[in-house]
């Protein structure tokens, strides 16, 4: 079995063991504080759990196809697609119970306080994953660099250190000496077949790619064009064909009015998310702060928003409240 599947069956273990977590925890803590449903019969909706991995795996959530893995998406739609994957997999739960008339075996806030985490939890939950594996070296799928120079060196930099891409480079292209050299562009398919992988990465001027590429595409399932314009906005872009001619399109999302509208309620419930999870731990704070000195238990400020705009920002207060006539006094004392 390749690097690649093997990242592919971690990553697809984690996100389920995740779910289900989340999705019996739930349950368990809704059961601990009174819920009448037994925590049991959660257990036999565990069909979602596949179908949470058909739908990822359609939306190419797994490091595009499965059977043939490259790279992985965006961190900002990965986040968007696996928001997309829960909710339609939740969707396809209430269907499903709604049309067996089975929706009233089960708690209704427990199936929408778990999708809500659910959506939310298991990015964080690959990230601890992708950290394992890249500590353990597993999963680690090797790829080829065509180009040795600034940005191939950067980009084999930054492959090595993320654990996110989950890509190991095992050496350079160049018809020029470089370090780690393996051989001449020309050379590419027959390293390929040596290093066992499928994957290179052209850090290569535009150019020269259009000497190369052809040959390339005979071998390689994946090929990778990498600049050095890091500037370049490529989490909006998509490719687009003009009558034949290849061009992108870069979508700025944030002047579009859905958009901003889905973001500020994304925000708003996430806020609202965290001021219920954290209301026990905010109270006992505001105890400490009230019995530790006197003064009230919140600082407010005015801070510029957006626009320019004039807000009060609220936080615990964590000085005296006479702070400035005690420093003043301080520095008159002891200067």
């Amino acid at each position: 079995m390749t690097q690649a599947r093997i990242r592919i069956l971690c990553l697809m273990a984690g996100d389920v063991i995740g779910l289900a977590a989340v999705f019996i925890l739930c349950a368990a803590i809704y059961r601990h504080f009174g819920g009448q449903y037994r925590l049991c019969d959660y257990f036999k909706l565990w069909p979602m759990l596949p179908v949470f991995l058909f739908v990822a795996g359609v939306i190419r959530l797994y490091h595009g196809n499965i059977l043939y893995p490259g790279s992985p998406l965006p961190p900002v739609e990965e986040l968007r697609r696996m928001f997309f994957a829960v909710t339609l997999t939740y969707l396809l739960l209430f269907t499903s119970l709604t049309l067996t008339r089975s929706v009233g075996d089960y708690s209704r806030l427990v199936l929408l306080v778990s999708w809500f985490f659910s959506s939310f939890l298991l990015i964080p939950l690959r990230e601890i994953v992708r950290s394992l594996l890249k500590r353990l070296g597993i999963g680690q799928i090797p790829v080829l660099i065509a180009g040795g120079g600034r940005t191939g060196a950067a980009l084999a930099n930054d492959l090595r250190k993320s654990a996110y891409y989950g890509f190991n480079p095992v050496g350079f292209l160049d018809d020029a000496p470089v370090r780690n050299r393996l051989g001449a562009l020309d050379d590419a398919v027959d390293e390929g077949r040596k290093k066992r992988t499928r994957i290179i990465f052209c850090c290569l001027p535009f150019s020269v790619i259009q000497q190369h590429v052809r040959g390339y595409l005979q071998y390689f399932t994946h090929i990778m064009i990498v600049t050095d314009a890091k500037w370049f906005p490529i989490s909006w872009a998509y490719p687009v064909n003009i009558n034949g001619l290849p061009g992108m399109e870069l979508n700025n999302h944030l002047l579009q009015p859905l958009p901003r509208i889905l973001k500020r309620l994304f925000e708003s419930g996430l806020a609202a998310a965290g001021i219920f999870c954290l209301w026990p731990l905010a109270l006992l704070l505001a105890l400490i702060v009230k019995c530790s000195s006197p003064g009230p238990v919140f600082y407010r400020e005015k801070r510029l928003g957006l626009g320019g705009k004039h807000i009060d920002v609220w936080k615990f207060r964590t000085m005296y409240a006479d702070a400035h006539r005690k420093l003043e006094k301080l520095l008159a004392e002891n200067p």
